[in-house]
């Protein structure tokens, strides 16, 4: 759970109320494991670990997780191929690591 995934967490739990808190799973490197404990203690009961497949509504939208921790979804979603919509979009190498 990197810092900027999470952090401020506690701080904005205190300002406003939670509903549910969606995430991954426990599996951090060591280095992020107090993040993750920090996360949790806020988290509570409001967690929610998902996995591929899972679906979260979210009003008319119903999200669905391609992955999470683990295998991404086992079938393509409306069958797969290319988004005609990113048919124009500028084609670029991926992200180097930052180190």
């Amino acid at each position: 759970m990197a810092r900027d995934h999470v952090g401020g967490l506690a701080a904005l739990s205190k300002m406003i109320p939670m509903g549910k808190l969606y995430d991954h799973g426990n599996g951090v490197e060591q280095a992020d494991r107090e993040r993750l404990e920090e996360y949790k203690a806020v988290a509570g009961n409001k967690r929610t670990i998902l996995k591929a497949g899972d679906t979260i509504p979210f009003g008319a939208v119903q999200l669905r997780v391609v992955i999470s921790e683990g295998p991404v979804i086992a079938n393509p979603i409306n069958g797969g191929g290319p988004n005609a919509l990113c048919a124009n979009a500028a084609q670029t190498a991926p992200a180097q690591p930052i180190l």
